[in-house]
């Protein structure tokens, strides 16, 4: 059984409404900006996740399905109550640069002696 890699964004809006965070493996030549639908669906993205957020409030945005040892560059888009979003010029400059996920560990469960 393998262990599940994510990483926590911890995110802030001055409005109420949704942020979708995505995340691109950077092989060390850079990402591109990824689209407000890869943002929003998930497609073509090496991660995803969504949270609701309350404006003026620090919000954590789990990004799931990534893979152990490798680097990735992380976007999010914003939209309000009334689904006004940020512009695409705004969700590169979100880009978080060159995070990295664990390597290795634990794949043995543990034994119970009685």
């Amino acid at each position: 059984r393998g262990y599940l890699y994510h990483i926590l964004l911890t995110v802030q809006s001055n409005e109420d409404g949704m942020v979708y965070c995505g995340a691109l493996r950077n092989t060390g030549s850079g990402t591109y900006v990824p689209s407000v639908y890869q943002l929003t669906t998930g497609t073509g993205l090496d991660g995803y996740g969504t949270h609701s957020v309350t404006a003026n409030t620090f919000t954590q945005v789990l990004v799931v399905n990534l893979l152990p040892s490798r680097v990735y560059d992380l976007y999010c888009y914003a939209t309000d109550a009334v689904l006004n979003g940020i512009s695409l010029t705004a969700i590169g400059n979100t880009r978080q640069a060159m995070v990295a996920t664990a390597s290795g560990g634990d794949y043995t469960p543990p034994t119970i002696a009685y």
